[in-house]
């Protein structure tokens, strides 16, 4: 990612933070929020850029992925966009595949 797509990326990472903080409804929330403050902790460091700034990203997303998937939790509206947005910014050739999967399965 160029440097404007990481600061956009890092912008909707706190945007979802944000929302599921408004909207804790269980544990599974609340190991996505800690995921969520150590990988934007992570990202937001000078040397975190370019491909090791991607490689983060891809695993976090699979990482919170994986808690959607196992735990019981149910996103509002803006949790909904704020995920949505996350997972197409990240776009690539089977990047991410649970997180599309989980994404057209919310647009059903």
């Amino acid at each position: 990612m160029k440097y404007n797509q990481q600061q956009k990326m890092l912008k909707l990472l706190i945007e979802f933070q944000q929302d599921l903080l408004l909207n804790i409804n269980n544990e599974t929330s609340q190991q996505i929020i800690k995921l969520l403050n150590d990988g934007i902790f992570k990202l937001s460091k000078e040397k975190c850029q370019g491909l090791a700034f991607d490689n983060l990203v891809h695993d976090l997303i699979q990482q919170i992925s994986l808690k959607i998937v196992n735990g019981n939790v149910s996103f509002n509206t803006e949790t909904r966009k704020a995920w949505s947005a996350i997972v197409n910014t990240k776009k690539g050739p089977s990047d991410n595949s649970l997180a599309y999967t989980l994404l057209n399965l919310f647009h059903r």
